[in-house]
């Protein structure tokens, strides 16, 4: 027998071939755990709230990624203010970044997220008309944690739909500027509070 018929017919020779050839096929079969994508929130919401809001995401596992986000929309609500006769006007800006899980994959059924959130408050104004008129206006930076649960729903290969729901807690700090129909001049004090707020998401989106 030849050198090389004794080497094929070696049983060592066969298993690290079944070794080789099974490694490969599930290396082949793996999904690839870089993907990027890119979400925007609802473009009725552009027109109708002024709300702009564009997430990035990172799939780092097959089951993981990490989420940034921008947004852009009107002030924000406190529990107490839902209904008011006097809700608040002005812009919000977050800017954060979360963790994500997918327990089926990245991008695909039930995630949960923790993460952190900067909320600057430029300028807030409240104006009521009451027996006493008043005006507050506010001006404050919020860091904040926050945990989300939601769920995602691709379409085709590349897109996907993402929707969450949670809260964040944090310490909120600047100033507020309050005027009363018979205090003069206005009361300027500063704002150190922590505050919760509720967090909602609606992203359509697609991985690259």
């Amino acid at each position: 027998m030849t050198i090389l018929g004794s080497v094929v017919a070696s049983p060592r020779c066969w298993s690290l071939c079944l070794v080789l050839t099974t490694a490969s096929r599930l290396v082949s079969a793996e999904p690839d755990p870089h993907r990027f994508a890119i979400g925007i929130n609802s473009p009725l919401s552009w027109a109708a709230g002024g709300a702009f809001a564009l997430s990035g995401y990172v799939g780092i596992t097959e089951h993981q990624a990490v989420r940034a986000n921008v947004a852009s929309y009107q002030a924000n609500f406190t529990v107490a203010e839902i209904g008011s006769e006097c809700p608040p006007t002005g812009t919000t800006f977050d800017a954060g970044v979360g963790w994500e899980f997918f327990p089926r994959r990245v991008f695909e059924g039930f995630n949960a997220e923790l993460g952190v959130v900067r909320r600057s408050v430029p300028n807030r104004d409240q104006y009521c008309e009451y027996f006493d008129v008043y005006d507050t206006k506010t001006h404050t930076v919020t860091y904040a944690g926050r945990a989300l649960v939601g769920w995602s729903w691709t379409i085709g290969k590349h897109f996907f739909i993402a929707v969450a729901a949670g809260a964040s807690y944090g310490h909120e700090a600047g100033h507020e500027t309050t005027e009363r129909l018979f205090d003069s001049p206005p009361i300027t004090a500063p704002v150190s509070r922590w505050r919760s707020s509720g967090e909602t998401y609606l992203r359509f989106g697609a991985a690259i």
